[in-house]
């Protein structure tokens, strides 16, 4: 009987051999990288798009805020409330 276990260091070897000689998968499939290039570009716009928006809002409610105060700043002390006309 060996001392050594021959088979153990035949499959280290072997899985080393398979390590290191492996080939570039992105190489060999092109598509898949284009595909996730595209999808990865896609999300990174709707994203910016959602952001763009969410800012925009915020902006206009602020605007709106700072308009308001400055109105009721400035209206006569005797006016409580203003009618808007309703057109028909």
């Amino acid at each position: 009987m060996a001392a050594v276990d021959m088979s153990l260091v035949a499959r280290s070897e072997l899985a080393l051999h398979h390590l290191i000689k492996r080939k570039n998968w992105a190489a060999r499939e092109p598509g898949v990288i284009v595909v996730f290039a595209i999808v990865g570009a896609v999300a990174i716009l709707l994203f910016g798009l959602f952001i763009q928006k969410k800012v925009n809002t915020t902006n206009l409610v602020f605007s709106l805020r700072t308009l308001s105060n400055i109105f009721l700043a400035c209206r006569p002390q005797g006016i409580q409330s203003i009618e808007i006309p309703q057109f028909q």
